[in-house]
């Protein structure tokens, strides 16, 4: 029994270095195996263009980068879809699936293709390598394979991030541009995607418009139909880099590019900036848009952007920038990961064969004693090996939980979509490349924090908001414009202009005045409106071409023109009125409207008894003699002692004259004053108005006159009743003065800038007289719905706080101030104490401080006399005192203060 144990230890001591020896012998040929497996890679890119040619490039380099750092071996078919149909393309790549065997397809395709092929061979893996994850609708269902993985990251966010541009510099509408390719063809959802985020930020798609791959002459044509209509926001959403390159160039021969028009580049085109010529640059000035953020500071993305611009230009020189883009960075990912998951399906393959070994060591120690064994690790290791080659699809598990970090970021799948959320760079196309203006991420929205440039991503958690806080800018936009252009326009073009009404036969010139030049066949419109006008779109965000059409008929008839589609607008001193708005919406008014009632003046020569009572206010008269009295008083109290006869004119006190210095000199500043303003009363004549008010107007059955276009001339009759037959319809300011002097009318009603105009012209002999009847002001009319009339009130307000309004209207009126204008009552106002208060506060100052010191020896004599009797009461009391106790007062004679005094004493 010793012996037999003696005998199996020994044994169990030669298999376990037989073991080991085994294991170190499967290390040695562990890459032996490797390369026995290889894996075949099939790729299809459009080698035409210059992301199939990044993507062409990238991915040898991986290739040759795995070679040197692994013993896996990658084998790549090639195969190109430039100019195919669809079947055809699908038939090539369905041949090379048969026939090379391959273990994934990586690449870009057809959603359609993809999915066709994707559940013919479901043991193959399907890399997209699109920026943006392809749209697959509800409807399509089918599309949703297992084993199609797209090497991007999910369409909504790209949308949110297009919707949080739009939404923060507020654009209502916008026009999508894309490429009609087959990887696009399911664009209407798209659209309908994005026109749905839109919505969060009040937004919508007003058209969308898709070019060929290669055309000839559609993107002028398109582009020449997007010119002519009002919405200038162009996004961007698919295009290659030669559409992109033909896009822009013409839109900028076509004066797309200037400004008030507004073009966003997604992801898909911002990811190429770096690889665009700098004559494509130079067209796309003003651009903004979003891209994928990658970090480009990391040793290996130099390593491999070194290997790019070598390769590039060794293969196709001459053909754009060497930089790589995303698409190249995800080409050379999407190759490491293939390569980590056949890396992570060896190791477990490695770790079943040495399970396979143990259990072929333990089967010949349970049969040690027959020296049997059957294991076979070669065996073994092939039937593993084709076991591994006739299940591709092994390598599905594995590769959909691939997380390492790559060139293009983090690599990490779920649900089919890369999985973290990205961070964008929101950037902006200026001098000969682009700037950053800010970053984006679903998580907290715009933002500058550093710290997303080290990271790309954030852990936050924060609901995203369009806050505009956050300031983009300083941007440059299209033209050179630095304000944020508005993002549509009326409709118009230089060739179709905005046609806005005139009134060609105002009464009042200096507000609308039209002009013709025979020679030149021209019309010239000038006048204060169209001076507001014009200052006004100096502040609209966006340019607006027009023409101004002469309109001959009534306010109203061409107010109820633009209703009838005849103007897109009016401008000129237009009241803005209720029943003028059920034609047209209005502007803010840039004067304010009252109706006001002019009237000639009447002479009247005033001779009342108290005229020279109008002088002073009433208050002025009563302080006047208080103040009088009061220095009367003080003199007589300081004068009573001295002059007890008060004879002569003179005072004798010095303090007296001192107090009547001040007084002297009030007085005579008052009679001064008072002499020139009651001969000045007493002199002019007083100018009134004919007539005060509407009463007597009616009552006399007066005429009165009215701009004969205005709406002043009904409003006489049905609000103020006046009868139509007094109501004089004038039809030049120069026939006012006229109709007064014969007697025709009495009364002239103008609006409150009008008559203002007419009074400085005509300064003498008229005045307003009577109540103001107030009215909406003066505005500008446009289409109803218009929202121009919203931008020009803003406009309108900018003007006016600048005070560019009130500069004009002062203007207008300097040419017509007379020097000597009379339309004011030229009686002299009555004048209250404050102009003299400070004569009023010396003198009484001096009087008081006089009274005080005139005062202050009678309170000392006073005090002295009040000591003495209250003495002598002392005594008194002390005498009757003794007298009654029967006692005899006794008398000492003391001195106080040099006064003699009785000490009385009871003994």
């Amino acid at each position: 029994m010793k012996l037999s144990v003696i005998y199996t230890a020994k044994v169990l001591l030669l298999l376990l270095m037989l073991y080991s020896k085994s294991i170190a012998n499967f290390g040695a040929r562990d890459c032996s195996m490797h390369g026995n497996a290889t894996v075949r890679i099939g790729v299809v890119v459009d080698q035409q263009t210059r992301v199939g040619k990044e993507e062409e490039i990238a991915m040898k380099i991986a290739v040759r980068d795995l070679r040197r750092s692994s013993c896996l071996k990658l084998t790549l078919h090639f195969r190109d879809t430039y100019h195919r149909p669809t079947a055809v393309a699908t038939s090539s790549v369905l041949k090379v699936i048969h026939d090379k065997k391959i273990h994934g397809l990586v690449g870009r395709m057809p959603l359609s293709e993809a999915a066709v092929l994707s559940h013919i061979h479901k043991k193959i893996a399907f890399f997209l390598t699109t920026p943006t994850a392809i749209y697959i609708p509800p409807t399509l269902p089918s599309a949703r394979s297992s084993n199609l993985i797209q090497f991007s990251n999910n369409l909504s966010i790209h949308l949110q991030c297009l919707a949080a541009i739009i939404g923060h510099f507020q654009w209502r509408t916008v026009t999508v541009i894309y490429e009609q390719t087959n990887s696009f063809s399911l664009h209407s959802g798209i659209v309908t995607a994005f026109s749905d985020q839109l919505k969060s930020v009040s937004a919508t798609v007003e058209q969308h418009l898709g070019f060929k791959p290669y055309p000839e002459n559609a993107v002028e044509e398109g582009l020449r139909r997007l010119k002519i209509d009002s919405n200038r926001v162009f996004v961007v959403l698919h295009c290659s880099l030669e559409l992109v390159t033909r896009l822009f160039q013409k839109a900028n021969q076509m004066g797309m590019l200037e400004n008030g028009f507004v073009w966003i580049v997604s992801d898909e085109v911002a990811s190429l900036l770096d690889s665009f010529d700098s004559s494509v640059v130079a067209s796309m000035q003003g651009v903004i848009g979003y891209r994928t953020f990658f970090d480009d500071t990391t040793k290996s993305f130099k390593e491999f952007k070194i290997k790019f611009e070598q390769s590039y230009l060794a293969k196709y020189p001459g053909h754009g920038n060497p930089n790589p883009s995303l698409f190249a960075l995800r080409a050379y990912d999407a190759m490491q990961a293939i390569a980590k998951a056949r890396n992570d399906l060896a190791g477990t393959c490695s770790c079943l064969l040495n399970f396979f070994r143990i259990l072929g060591f333990v089967q010949l120690y349970w049969d040690h004693f027959k020296f049997r064994t059957d294991f076979k690790a070669n065996e073994t290791k092939q039937e593993i090996e084709t076991n591994r080659t006739s299940h591709p699809k092994s390598l599905l598990p594995i590769l959909l939980k691939t997380n390492f970090e790559g060139l293009s970021g983090n690599v990490s799948f779920k649900y089919g979509e890369l999985q973290n959320s990205p961070t964008f760079q929101i950037i902006n196309v200026a001098g000969k490349s682009y700037r950053e203006l800010a970053l984006w991420t679903p998580e907290l929205g715009f933002t500058k924090q550093v710290s997303l440039r080290k990271t790309g991503r954030t852990n936050h958690s924060k609901p995203q908001s369009y806050d505009r806080a956050i300031d983009l800018g300083p941007i440059y936009w299209p033209g050179g414009q630095q304000i944020v252009p508005r993002g549509w326009t009326y409709g118009v073009s230089k060739e179709k202009p905005l046609r806005l009404g005139v009134p060609a036969a105002g009464v009042f010139h200096q507000f609308v005045n039209v002009s013709m030049d025979v020679a030149q066949n021209k019309t010239f419109v000038t006048g204060f409106a169209v001076d507001v006008f014009n200052a006004s779109l100096k502040h609209l965000p966006y340019e607006l071409p027009y023409v101004f059409v002469p309109f001959y008929d009534t306010y109203d008839a061409m107010v109820h023109e633009i209703h009838k589609k005849g103007f897109h607008g009016a401008i000129g001193d237009i009241n803005i009125l209720q029943k003028r708005y059920e034609w047209a919406d209005f502007t803010q008014p840039y004067v304010k409207s009252g109706l006001k009632m002019v009237v000639t003046q009447k002479e009247e020569k005033i001779r009342e008894m108290w005229i020279f009572m109008t002088v002073f206010e009433k208050q002025m008269w009563i302080i006047i003699p208080l103040m009088g009295l009061f220095t009367g008083f003080v003199v007589w109290t300081i004068e009573r002692h001295i002059n007890p006869e008060f004879g002569g004119e003179s005072p004798r006190s010095t303090l007296s004259k001192l107090v009547l210095a001040p007084w002297y000199f009030l007085v005579a500043m008052i009679f001064i004053y008072f002499q020139a303003a009651l001969t000045s009363e007493m002199t002019i004549s007083q100018l009134q108005p004919s007539v005060t008010d509407v009463e007597t107007l009616r009552r006399e059955n007066a005429g009165v006159g009215c701009n004969w276009n205005s709406f002043i001339c009904t409003y006489l009759v049905q609000v103020l009743h006046f009868k139509p037959e007094n109501v004089k319809h004038i039809r030049s300011i120069d026939e006012y003065p006229v109709a007064f002097q014969r007697g025709e009318i009495k009364a002239a009603f103008f609006i409150s800038s009008h008559a203002q105009v007419f009074l400085a012209i005509y300064c003498t002999g008229y005045t307003l007289a009577g109540p103001t009847f107030n009215f909406g002001g003066l505005g500008f009319a446009f289409s109803k719905g218009s929202s121009l009339s919203i931008d020009m009130s803003q406009a309108m307000l900018k003007a006016t706080e600048n005070g560019e309004i009130d500069t004009l209207m002062n203007t207008m009126l300097s040419y017509y101030n007379c020097s000597s204008s009379t339309t004011n009552n030229s009686s002299i106002t009555s004048v209250g104490p404050k102009p003299f208060s400070g004569l009023f506060y010396i003198c009484g100052g001096i009087s008081l401080l006089a009274l005080f010191f005139s005062l202050l020896p009678l309170v000392k004599k006073g005090c002295k006399y009040l000591n003495m009797r209250l003495r002598v009461l002392a005594t008194m009391v002390i005498i009757m005192f003794c007298r009654t106790h029967h006692s005899r007062p006794t008398l000492r004679q003391t001195s106080n203060s040099s006064v003699t005094l009785n000490e009385v004493n009871c003994s």
